[in-house]
């Protein structure tokens, strides 16, 4: 079955594979992606371990896991965003980073407008959540531009929670 892509301005939102999530999660490996300055982040490599664990559990739902984020420009692989789990009773949590070189350029906000969209637009969707590191601004503000609004973390949490319900 052919991986899933999502299509912005700038961006293409590849779903990697069973075997490029075991490869970008190993920790040196590239997911088969030509990587801007050199490889994929720390972020991009965890998450790709939540779509290994998802495929050992089967309960991985085709869409809803880890997608590199490809230039459209020079088809070089700047960062990842996808979903910690498919959707539980109209919820969804995101997550994203980007390599340094790629940084402060919009990407992000792109690809998260283009997610989120994507994600809100699927029947019975309502609301996706982010977090952040309290001292992340730049990430904050990505979520901001999107729409999301920060709300209360959970007390024993330190971070920020940001929501974007569907209009």
């Amino acid at each position: 079955m052919e991986p899933h892509r999502i299509n912005s301005r700038r961006l293409t939102l590849h779903e990697i594979s069973r075997e490029a999530a075991t490869d970008l999660n190993s920790g040196d490996g590239d997911g088969g992606f030509r990587w801007l300055g050199g490889g994929p982040g720390d972020g991009t490599r965890g998450g790709s371990g939540i779509t290994v664990r998802a495929w050992e559990q089967g309960t991985y739902v085709r869409g809803w896991g880890t997608y590199v984020m490809v230039r459209a420009s020079d088809q070089c692989a700047i960062g990842g965003i996808g979903f910690h789990s498919a959707p539980d009773d109209g919820l969804v949590e995101i997550g994203y980073d980007l390599v340094a070189d790629a940084r402060g350029q919009g990407y992000a906000t792109e690809a998260v407008e283009v997610l989120t969209f994507w994600a809100l637009g699927h029947g019975g969707m309502r609301t996706v959540v982010a977090h952040t590191d309290p001292d992340n601004t730049a990430s904050q503000r990505v979520l901001e531009r999107v729409g999301f609004t920060r709300t209360e973390s959970a007390p024993d949490r330190e971070e920020f929670r940001f929501v974007r319900h569907r209009a």
